[in-house]
């Protein structure tokens, strides 16, 4: 059982977004099943079509979550739509005249999430941020690296890096893609050998993210059941499917959160999640930047419960939670630091500084943990 955790350089002037070789006229399909009233079959074919690179249904999106039209407001989620299609290519499916529909769509984008970072904190933007290049991360593929590398290098929809750019080139220079070949080129001529260095270490090091692998929807998940009710109320909470107490009660309000959750995957509203949307909900959330369900998601991988057993992937997790002050994430890392051996190297101090944190915060482990690996000194 998983203890609740509740506790520019001018080489380029731009990026292009998710674009496909080819794309069907699924933004179409959409507006027509909006306007016959469907709008959860409208919003799922956009999504679809935004994902294989269309601007058209990439800049709908962002007006669904912006507007809350049918979904629950979501400023970052709305910032993520709008960020890739103003990156956007102009991938559409119309010919000339959708090509010029295709360029205001970009135009609307861009204003609108220049609008968006106006009212939205840094963090938000940052998270935000975070989602737009996870998806072109999950794309794992030479050219989508290379696309991120060129968006990092611009500066466009993310903080200008080169050596975020640098790394991205190298990574899909690596995956034998002759454009991230010249422009790593172009590149290592205006940096210092410090920082190629540094880049080259990076790219080395960068995998796929787990997050990645995660199949919103699919997959046994088997053993989910053990994730707490109180940790699987904080994702329908951090989702806006429920407002009532974090208390591990699954009672009325709480299967009408899940009811609400369930309608939103086009799944049977039954009140009572199976293994597999139990994985949906807590990646969900995680990945919409809740720090319990971050905490959970790492647990899971940690005890494998629901997940094969990921050392790697429990750290990512815990880590993006840790940072957000979740005491129950502090703790595992904590303790996984003072050990070693467990996906992380050995380090003493961090990981009684982690442990210092979660007990401030109230986790009842920490302490006796603290007795046991640290020293006053520490």
């Amino acid at each position: 059982m998983i203890a609740a955790v509740l506790i520019g350089t001018g080489v380029f002037a731009g990026g292009q977004a998710l674009a496909a070789t080819q794309c069907s006229p699924d933004f179409y399909d959409g507006q027509r099943a909006y306007d016959g009233g469907n709008k959860n079959a409208a919003i799922e074919q956009w999504t679809r079509s935004a994902l294989t690179g269309d601007v058209l249904s990439q800049n709908r999106l962002g007006e669904i979550y912006e507007n809350g039209d049918h979904v629950l407001i979501d400023y970052i989620e709305a910032h993520k739509w709008y960020n890739l299609a103003a990156n956007n290519d102009l991938q559409d499916c119309s010919g000339d005249f959708g090509n010029k529909l295709a360029a205001i769509a970009k135009k609307h984008a861009k204003e609108a999430r220049e609008r968006l970072q106006d009212v939205m904190t840094a963090r938000a933007i940052g998270d935000a941020q975070e989602k737009f290049v996870l998806m072109y991360e999950c794309k794992g593929d030479g050219r989508a690296l290379y696309q991120l590398g060129r968006i990092y290098l611009a500066g466009f929809g993310v903080l200008q890096s080169k050596l975020d750019a640098c790394k991205y080139f190298a990574i899909a220079a690596s995956r034998g893609e002759q454009a991230a070949k010249d422009a790593l080129d172009a590149l290592n001529d205006v940096l210092k050998p410090d920082e190629i260095d540094n880049c080259q270490r990076e790219a080395h090091k960068w995998q796929r993210p787990e997050a990645c692998s995660a199949s919103l929807g699919g997959g046994s998940c088997k053993g989910a059941a053990g994730v707490p009710w109180q940790n699987r109320q904080a994702a329908l909470s951090s989702l806006g499917f429920y407002r009532g107490g974090i208390d591990g009660d699954a009672g009325p309000g709480t299967r009408a959160g899940v009811r609400k959750f369930q309608r939103s995957i086009n799944a049977d509203s039954t009140g009572s999640l199976t293994e597999p949307q139990i994985c949906t909900l807590i990646e969900s959330a995680a990945l919409n930047g809740d720090g319990i369900s971050q905490a959970t998601l790492g647990e899971m991988y940690y005890s494998g419960i629901g997940k094969n057993q990921s050392n790697e992937a429990a750290v990512q997790w815990l880590q993006k939670a840790a940072d957000r002050g979740v005491p129950g994430a502090l703790f595992r890392l904590g303790s996984m630091y003072v050990k070693g051996g467990q996906g992380v190297d050995r380090d003493v101090a961090y990981g009684c500084k982690l442990l210092r944190d979660a007990d401030r915060g109230g986790h009842p482990g920490a302490a006796g943990e603290i007795d046991r690996y640290c020293d006053r000194g520490d």
